[in-house]
């Protein structure tokens, strides 16, 4: 295999897994896994030749194509904080594919591709978790433009979905390696009937979940406030975090009622987030504004961000 086609599989992955985000169908998914695994497979077959970390390097353009691709919006808002989330997740996600391949070198059998679907798991669930949670490019998320196809995330959550790619894509693998290899006719049958059916339960399910679900009556008055701020260039000051308040409060009074249930803020609405940690809210004079006021409001409860 030569270095262009190996830098050609690792790229085309990192196109394949973008798609998926950027508004084409999430089933791209179910492939887009498979030529960073037949890059990873020419490694485990030639140790001789090439040491793990000749892998990580390939693995690591990948991961660093397919976060600049999706994130590369974080710009916005920092050009330095951007390019520390693409580098740092790409190299989390590429160390993650590494241990999987050192993996692969020792046990060369479905063990080793176990084992990197669970390091790859463990790693998507620790972004929800840890410090630097960022769990924008967990896989299972690559689903959101087709709903009907994911129901079943009620039970699993996202980290199903991640399961279900992955599962798909090395078992896709294996089967293309037996047509290559011409393996027992009966071996490929058993896998191809495998993967079809690991492809299509989910789905039937889900939309089973979808067109049988009943909306409960439970009505409730929502009031969605947009004071239409910018995150970008409005000011970060206590003075300019009273008149988003006195802007957020004044719109939020003209539909309100003592019916009203729910009043929904955007993300952004306030910047300073350290005034908004849970324990300095008592010091914080906005927040002593907004328990007034809503005080209006019996039955109401406010949602809104701070960043």
């Amino acid at each position: 295999m030569s270095r262009k086609f190996r830098l050609l599989l690792s790229l085309s992955t990192a196109v394949l897994l973008s798609l998926a985000w950027l508004g084409f169908p999430g089933w791209i998914l179910f492939i887009a896994l498979f030529p960073l695994l037949l890059l990873e497979n020419f490694f485990v077959e030639n140790p001789k030749e090439y040491r793990g970390v000749s892998f990580w390097g390939y693995s690591f353009l990948t991961f660093l194509v397919w976060n600049a691709i999706t994130t590369w919006w974080i710009a916005y808002a920092t050009l330095v904080g951007a390019i520390l989330a693409i580098v740092v997740n790409s190299f989390l996600m590429s160390l993650v594919w590494w241990l999987g391949h050192t993996a692969r070198r020792r046990f060369k059998s479905t063990l080793g591709y176990f084992a990197l679907v669970v390091f790859w798991i463990t790693f998507e669930y620790f972004h929800f978790h840890w410090d630097i949670e960022w769990p924008w490019l967990n896989l299972g998320n690559g689903f959101a433009n087709n709903v009907k196809m994911v129901q079943w995330y009620e039970h699993t959550g996202i980290l199903g979905g991640t399961l279900w790619v992955m599962a798909v894509n090395i078992i896709l693998f294996s089967l293309v390696q037996q047509l290559v290899n011409r393996v027992e006719k009966r071996r490929i049958i058993i896998s191809g009937t495998f993967l079809g059916l690991l492809v299509l339960a989910p789905v039937i399910y889900s939309n089973v979940i979808y067109n049988s679900y009943s909306e409960k009556e439970n009505p409730l008055q929502v009031i969605i406030v947009q004071p239409n701020i910018d995150p970008y260039n409005e000011e970060f000051d206590v003075h300019a975090e009273s008149r988003k308040m006195e802007k957020f409060i004044r719109l939020a009074e003209t539909v309100a009622d003592e019916q009203t249930d729910l009043i929904v803020g955007p993300e952004t609405v306030f910047e300073r987030y350290p005034d908004w940690n849970v324990d300095w809210l008592e010091t914080n004079f906005l927040f002593r504004q907004l328990s007034n006021w809503i005080l209006h409001y019996p039955r109401a409860e406010i949602i809104f961000g701070a960043s």
